[in-house]
């Protein structure tokens, strides 16, 4: 049993269960569930061991505008980690907040969405004004070895196949980076970048793979034909000592012959301008291999079931052979030979654990689902929010959101194309954090459904920037702390008025969280 239950276990679920354990009434329980061996998704099991920040300067300061959770793991973890670390701390975390975690669980079945009745509570309050869907309970069965290395969810009754768990619950969060459960539990929701591009497309994803022998002081010196230095470094101080993180090489990774025939040797992979931060003692996980035709919604476990769904774009591949091409690819000699075209990786050689080359557990996906409204307005944060965003709390484009809003979002609107040779058309910058809204990770009409993972209610350019573990940290606290109120008070999320918002505002102050500009 528990009161609140979260799905997924990237930062945005992390986050939310956190929050939802501190400020939920005493006797509240907490459940996070994920597919994972471990939580933190991509900034542990991935690799993406360094955050993807952008500092805002104003009136002399300057610092990033996210707080909450995600300050707390700057703070103790610091810019740049070891990955392995940073999951065991999570883990030792969640343990001391009292949170039920069900790793290696897949959400199997969600019980609902039906009408959420008028009736009480287990806390005695009604759950709802009124009779709206409502999830009553997720399904979860742990993951099982299967062929090739991919994960299996046997079905009930086959050979096997380990029991599932029901947890029933008040309210629910989707903070995963695939959207299942808010796709499970029915929700509206468009696929990728459907709603400016009808082929839905989502980012290409990416797999991070582990190098040791980089010429730092051939990075430092590179420099390209036109005499400008080709790598952008930095030292970054955190408390288990420095690490060094570089990012550049576009023009090379454009242009160099090896690595055009590299993309046309590998159909839906190319190796882009590589980003690597330093875990320690010379070992750096870099991301260049952009992989293509992603559809993360999808699992290869599904195929078959009722839980599948149609590929977009036609010919996408499921997460998980997806996943198994990647990483046969990302550490096999034709992938070495791509990163020693760049100035400074001429030597490098894969880091290696009992034998083998050390590479990500998971998929760096970027984009999969985006939920909708009813309505006109189905999106509760545009593109124009975060381009338009005025200096104070109450001028820009964003100062709408200003009533609502429960945290700051910033960073750099960025993507990393959809196929191979697009041309993507970008958008102005972003200059000031934009005020995000409740509404950002409401789910209607599911009555008690909180979406701070990659199906929150943000459009998909807006998500070039939101899409970031700092910005995830944001709506994952306010998920939490929204959650932990409605419980209080027995309200469906959908129903909070200006005082209900302003609780939760002050709640999320209290944790640190920055919902003002300075």
């Amino acid at each position: 049993m528990a009161d609140i239950v979260v799905y997924g276990g990237e930062a945005a679920g992390v986050a939310a269960a956190l929050m939802a354990a501190r400020r939920a009434p005493r006797g509240t329980g907490v459940a996070l569930a994920f597919p994972e061996r471990a939580p933190g998704g991509v900034i542990t099991l991935g690799g993406l061991c360094g955050w993807e920040r952008r500092e805002w300067q104003r009136a002399g300061r300057r610092q990033d505008p996210q707080g909450g959770t995600f300050r707390e793991w700057l703070e103790e973890v610091g810019p740049v980690y070891d990955p392995e670390a940073f999951a065991a701390r999570l883990a030792a975390l969640l343990a001391a907040a009292g949170v039920r975690v069900l790793a290696g669980h897949e959400l199997e079945a969600v019980a609902g969405p039906a009408a959420a009745p008028r009736g009480r509570s287990r806390r005695g309050r009604s759950r709802t004004a009124g009779p709206l869907p409502a999830v009553s309970a997720l399904r979860l069965r742990p993951l099982s070895p299967g062929p090739g290395s991919i994960p299996a969810l046997l079905p009930e009754g086959a050979e096997g196949a380990p029991p599932a768990v029901t947890v029933p619950g008040d309210v629910f969060i989707d903070g995963s980076a695939t959207g299942r459960l808010a796709r499970l539990a029915g929700v509206g929701l468009s696929t990728g970048r459907a709603d400016w591009d009808p082929d839905g497309r989502q980012m290409a994803a990416s797999i991070l793979v582990a190098v040791e022998d980089v010429d730092w002081s051939g990075l430092q010196q590179a420099r390209d034909g036109q005499d400008r230095a080709v790598w952008g470094t930095s030292t970054e101080q955190s408390p288990d000592g420095p690490h060094r993180v570089f990012w550049g090489g576009a023009g090379i990774a454009a242009n160099d012959a090896v690595l055009q025939a590299f993309a046309i040797a590998h159909p839906g992979f190319r190796v882009g301008a590589p980003r690597a931060w330093e875990e320690g003692r010379g070992v750096f996980w870099v991301s260049a291999l952009l992989v293509h035709n992603v559809d993360g919604r999808r699992r290869a476990y599904d195929a078959g079931t009722e839980r599948d769904c149609e590929p977009v774009p036609p010919l996408s591949r499921d997460v998980d052979s997806a996943y198994r091409e990647a990483r046969n690819l990302a550490t096999s000699p034709d992938m070495l030979g791509a990163l020693r075209r760049f100035p400074g990786m001429g030597k490098v050689r894969f880091a290696e654990r009992d034998g083998e080359p050390r590479c990500a557990e998971v998929l760096l996906l970027r984009e999969t689902v985006h939920a909708t409204a009813p309505g006109p307005d189905r999106f509760a944060v545009r593109v124009e929010d975060l381009t338009g965003a005025g200096a104070g709390g109450a001028d820009g484009i964003d100062a709408r959101h200003r009533p609502r809003r429960i945290g700051l979002g910033f960073a750099w609107l960025e993507n990393a194309g959809y196929t191979h040779g697009e041309v993507v058309p970008t958008t102005s910058a972003a200059m000031n954090p934009a005020q995000l809204p409740l509404d950002a990770i409401l789910a209607p009409p599911v009555a008690n459904l909180l979406v701070p993972g990659f199906a929150a209610r943000i459009e998909s350019r807006a998500w070039w920037a939101l899409r970031t573990a700092p910005n995830q940290c944001v709506l994952g606290d306010a998920a939490g702390v929204a959650a932990a109120f409605s419980v209080r008070e027995g309200l469906s999320v959908l129903k909070f008025g200006t005082p209900e918002v302003a609780a939760v505002q002050n709640w999320l102050s209290a944790e640190g969280a920055i919902l003002e500009k300075w």
